[in-house]
């Protein structure tokens, strides 16, 4: 009965919010209509049904507001019902002293508390009584000792339930501030030993600082003497090596001073002129092309017997001998060969410059606009 009270009561309290909310989205529609249909819509069979499905959410929405209330109203006497059976169950169950104590307690419980409340509160003082029944049957003798010295105190003033109740509680009391007090005497014994363990650890402390003073300051004078010692030795080593030194610095002035006449010589070699022919120069091309460039390349070289075989787009191109593969290729030849508009195939000249480099296809034969690769020097004239 109780589920079936809660599922109805879900249910009610959430018909409220989609009430509301079928209410506002027929009203929703109802306007839009109105608005679609300006002039002719109160005959019509569809704005009909959407005011009375606006209507009856509006009615729900209402109706659902007081059923709540009943709902909740009913839910809660169907609690206080089943919570009283608990309780009348559990008074059932009681032997004839518990009653009376339960009767006792309810009484004195009722005049300032609801029935469920002071029933509850009545059940639980039963069950302690209880279990202080059973404490006092467990008691060592100085425990009972106590416990009848209080409960023969309190019983001139209290009953009996409430005076053992109260025996009990004072015992508890005791027995707390006692264990208390024997806390503290253990707390103030640990930081007494505390206390004394860290004067030792100081004291301690200190003559192993003392000890390690000492040590570092034999360790210093020895390192002081070792460093002196090192220090005279590493002059005396110092001396030594500059003389030494000074030996070869003078021997590599000396040596370094032979390289440079050497390069002097090796540069002026390089920048005088390599006299040669142009058939000379094709010949140990063709015949072996890495000794012509390590005998040309980046040398100024003056060629006499050079035959013009193209001249054009400010190049000229030069050929040896009849069997050679190869030429020589003036790159600047407008700006620094003399007469050079003037010049035409099968003239000999003589052409001073410097070498560029040998690379394959400098050119082409039968002047540059030929199609065979022409291979060979390639020269920047002077």
């Amino acid at each position: 009965m109780n589920g079936l009270l809660a599922i109805i009561s879900i249910l009610v309290i959430i018909s409220l919010p989609c009430s509301i909310i079928a209410f506002l989205i027929f009203s929703w529609k109802t306007r839009k209509f109105v608005k679609q249909n300006d002039t002719n819509y109160e005959g019509s069979e569809v704005y009909a049904k959407l005011m009375k499905r606006k209507k009856i959410s509006q009615i729900v929405a209402i109706c659902s507001i007081p059923a709540i209330f009943v709902c909740f109203g009913l839910v809660d006497s169907a609690y206080e019902k089943d919570t009283i059976e608990k309780h009348l169950a559990i008074i059932e169950k009681m032997n004839e002293n518990e009653k009376n104590v339960y009767d006792a307690k309810y009484q004195e419980f009722i005049k300032e508390n609801s029935e469920i409340y002071a029933q509850e509160k009545a059940i639980k003082f039963v069950e302690r009584n209880n279990e202080n029944i059973h404490r006092i049957e467990n008691m060592n003798e100085n425990e009972k000792a106590r416990y009848q010295a209080k409960f023969a105190e309190l019983s001139k003033t209290l009953n009996e339930v409430d005076a053992r109740d109260q025996a009990i509680s004072y015992i508890d009391e005791e027995d707390r501030k006692a264990a208390e007090e024997l806390q503290k005497q253990y707390d103030d014994q640990a930081k007494y030993e505390e206390w004394l363990a860290y004067q030792q650890k100081e004291a301690e402390k200190k003559a192993a600082a003392e000890k390690k003073a000492a040590e570092e300051k034999a360790e210093k004078e020895k390192k002081e003497a070792e460093d002196k010692a090192a220090k005279e030795q590493r002059e005396a080593e110092e001396r030594e090596a500059q003389e030494l030194q000074k030996k070869y610095d003078d021997q590599a002035k000396y040596e370094e001073w032979m390289a440079w006449k050497q390069k002097e010589a090796e540069k002026e070699e390089r920048e005088r002129p390599i006299h040669t022919t142009a058939d000379e120069m094709l010949a140990l091309y063709d015949g072996n092309k890495d000794a012509a460039t390590s005998k040309y390349i980046h040398r100024k070289v003056s060629i006499s017997n050079c035959k013009i075989s193209y001249a054009g787009d400010g190049q000229l191109i030069c050929e040896g001998y009849n069997d050679s593969h190869s030429a020589i290729l003036v790159t600047n030849a407008r700006e620094k060969i003399p007469n050079y508009l003037n010049l035409r195939a099968g003239d000999v000249i003589t052409i001073t410059g410097e070498v560029t480099d040998t690379l394959n296809a400098i050119g082409t034969s039968s002047g540059l606009g030929g199609t065979s690769d022409l291979y060979g020097y390639r020269i920047k004239s002077e």
